[in-house]
């Protein structure tokens, strides 16, 4: 159990929060994703936003779908489309661009 922030009930069912000071190799250790494919991503490696044609997040820059998810729920980079909460043997993340289909939340 992650001593840093967790949740305790006591005998009374009152909830806690405790709140801790946290590394940075923790936090690195949360923000790195590892794709199907084995590549790693988590890291913004480009100072660049959107793209001036398209007006879509740049690869690795400070809005990447890669790192934060997509933009558009259920719809990839590139433009592929999945029902989000099906599992049936649907690729989690599109083999071309490397986003997952997941909600698309702030």
């Amino acid at each position: 159990m992650n001593q840093n922030l967790y949740f305790m009930i006591d005998q009374y069912k009152h909830q806690q929060l405790r709140i801790g000071p946290v590394s940075p190799q923790q936090i690195r250790a949360w923000a790195k994703k590892i794709l199907p494919n084995g590549e790693i991503v988590g890291e913004v490696t480009k100072p660049y936003t959107f793209h001036y044609k398209t007006n879509k997040p740049e690869k690795d820059g400070l809005f990447c779908e890669r790192i934060y998810g997509p933009i558009k729920s259920g719809i990839c980079a590139c433009g592929n489309y999945r029902v989000i909460g099906t599992e049936k043997e649907d690729p989690k993340s599109c083999e071309e661009c490397g986003v997952e289909f997941i909600d698309s939340r702030i």
